[in-house]
């Protein structure tokens, strides 16, 4: 009897390990470049579109350390180490150089970079508490069609391209984590002189519950392939079983 209860004990502890095993860890964020998919895996969203800020067929300098602030979300630029640059574009400004097909965008600092910069400009946007998903159409000009790298506040980096003007790319990330902030940077590997990135229709909110975690960078949902730590765990479980069967007698 003692060993019939030996053996319970060792079944039941290791299906514990096993269901343990199962249970998502450390999942991380998830981008998006499908809007539809993004709006199906977020909820209480708030759309910011810059609209109204800048006079009709002009613009207006948020370029301070204080940034631009709407709705709680401040978007500074920076366009040095200790320096700001930042502008609302009207629709009409310019036209059609800044013309994307929506009232405004968000203009970021100018690249005027050498070969092999130290220093690349960028956007930071800073999000209310408690922020699990945001996204952005986003852009380039002179030239189109470049790459940015997304940077969240926990380090994990994405990339997504653009396309020529007036298409804007559409990128999103839903997280099991609040995000505090996230850079917008244009990457170029050679010299880039006088081009701009914008950003128009910003959206933050909060992430379904989707039980999982991809990452990496244009995806358009969820992967929930096993971590190591999990496999680890499913693997001691199935080693533990096996040699415990492997040292008591057989059962009637």
């Amino acid at each position: 009897m003692l060993i019939r209860r030996h053996y319970l004990l060792v079944l039941c502890i290791t299906a514990a390990v096993l269901l343990a095993a199962a249970l998502p860890v450390n999942a991380s964020s998830v981008s998006y470049t499908d809007p539809n998919a993004w709006a199906a895996a977020t909820t209480g969203t708030t759309e910011i579109t810059f609209a109204g800020i800048a006079p009709p067929g002009s613009f207006t300098n948020e370029g301070s350390s204080a940034g631009l602030v709407i709705d709680g979300v401040d978007f500074v630029g920076q366009l040095t180490a200790t320096t700001n640059m930042l502008n609302v574009l009207d629709q009409n400004y310019a036209s059609p150089y800044f013309d994307w097909g929506v009232p405004a965008t968000l203009e970021s600092p100018i690249y005027n970079l050498p070969a092999n910069p130290s220093f690349l400009p960028y956007i930071q946007v800073n999000l209310p508490t408690g922020t699990t998903a945001f996204s952005a159409l986003l852009g380039t000009v002179s030239p189109n069609g470049l790459t940015y790298q997304i940077t969240l506040s926990d380090g994990e980096i994405f990339t997504t391209s653009t396309s020529a003007r007036p298409a804007l790319t559409f990128f999103g990330i839903t997280a099991d984590s609040p995000v505090t902030w996230a850079d917008f940077t244009i990457v170029d590997p050679g010299t880039f002189s006088g081009g701009y990135g914008v950003l128009t229709d910003f959206q933050f909110g909060t992430a379904n519950d989707t039980g999982g975690g991809g990452g990496g960078g244009g995806g358009g949902g969820s992967g929930d392939a096993p971590e190591a730590c999990t496999m680890i765990m499913i693997g001691s479980g199935l080693v533990a079983l096996r040699t415990f069967r492997k040292h008591l007698p057989m059962l009637t």
